[in-house]
């Protein structure tokens, strides 16, 4: 890896944990048959030549960029938009936003200054599909002298890359939530990926992992960045924060649900080293509790039936500090308490639900 890149992958590391999430899955590979950089939402790759011009503030800017292309589900809407188009499209949303939080420098680009427009990101909300539809109007379809910091690229398979990002967002979020770091013009945009259907039980894994003692841990560096010269944090161990598992047993829950949710609890107790984990049973209120472990897994005991509200369940977390909640419900309340405290994943086999105020929602 580019000396400017080793220097620009610690500063994210050290200061940018929803940016270093999403950047430690990624592979960094030179590549001079791209004129700057470019990503495949697996692999980022960059020319030699044209980072041998940048500072390393220009280096931060370019990197997280390219962590970002697949943020605003740019891969899955791509469709038979124009991709050069598309790219610079995506480029005015993503570049508003690191000017925005104030990451690294807008580097300059062979051919001009790179698309930064304001005037343009606000007038179309910040959505690229509009800017998209503003851009195609006015000509010839190559942006109207707006030049892209990057190459458009499509990953061999879309589909993996599509639902391995969502998963990965939900991570970062968690991570970035838990040290109070998550840059706020990037929640629209967490939102959207996560609300939509995916894997849940990686969600819920990827949710847990970031509470684990052994997540990152800088005593065992990352073999793989440590190749390119990056001293990065590996993984270690599996003792597991204070997590709270709220189960949603109102008549509206049906028994498999329940029963998929309480099987897949258990897996995770095999799968980590988990001291203890809490789980709450609730319909209005919260009807039973238990403390699981490997040696006691999770038997749900009672179906509370009757209606739902999440107020007793918040209530109940911030008596038990909790590090992180987990509710699987299907979301047919207004009734959501005081936010915890803590980060919130709700896990839901609903179409129409409710919107709750707080949390990221992943369906299953």
């Amino acid at each position: 890896m580019h000396e400017k890149l080793q220097k620009a992958a610690t500063w994210i590391i050290l200061k940018q944990p929803f940016f270093a999430s999403l950047f430690l899955d990624m592979d960094v590979v030179e590549d001079d048959s791209v004129d700057t950089a470019a990503t495949d939402g697996e692999t980022i790759y960059y020319s030699r030549d044209y980072v041998d011009t940048l500072s390393v503030k220009n280096c931060i800017f370019l990197t997280c960029h390219e962590v970002l292309h697949p943020l605003g589900l740019y891969f899955e809407r791509m469709g038979e938009k124009i991709p050069e188009l598309w790219n610079i499209a995506h480029d005015i949303v993503i570049n508003q936003i690191l000017v925005d939080e104030g990451i690294g420098e807008m580097p300059e680009i062979p051919g001009g200054e790179p698309v930064y427009d304001k005037e343009m990101h606000d007038a179309c909300d910040g959505s690229a599909e509009r800017i998209y539809e503003r851009l195609l109007g006015k000509g010839d379809g190559t942006g109207s002298g707006h030049v892209s910091i990057d190459q458009p690229m499509l990953p061999k398979d879309v589909d993996k890359v599509i639902r391995d990002f969502r998963i990965r967002v939900v991570r970062a979020t968690a991570v970035a939530r838990k040290q109070g770091k998550m840059p706020g013009s990037l929640e629209r945009f967490v939102e959207q990926i996560v609300s939509d259907k995916v894997d849940w039980r990686s969600v819920l894994r990827n949710f847990i992992e970031p509470y684990t003692s052994g997540c990152r841990t800088w005593a065992r560096p990352n073999r793989r960045f440590a190749a390119g010269g990056v001293f990065a944090p590996g993984s270690e161990g599996e003792k597991i924060g204070k997590i709270v598992i709220a189960v949603d047993a109102s008549g509206s829950v049906s028994d498999s649900d329940l029963a998929e949710f309480q099987g897949e609890i258990n897996n995770l107790l095999e799968d980590l080293n988990v001291e203890s984990m809490t789980v709450l049973v609730f319909d209005t209120k919260v009807r039973s509790e238990y403390e699981i472990s490997n040696d006691d897994p999770l038997s749900i005991r009672t179906k509370a039936g009757g209606g739902t509200s999440y107020v007793d369940v918040m209530k109940r977390a911030r008596e038990l500090d909790a590090e992180g909640l987990v509710v699987l419900t299907d979301l047919y309340c207004d009734s959501y308490g005081r936010k915890p405290g803590c980060p919130v994943l709700w896990l839901t086999d609903s179409k129409n639900y409710n919107e709750p105020p707080f949390g990221s929602v992943t369906r299953f």
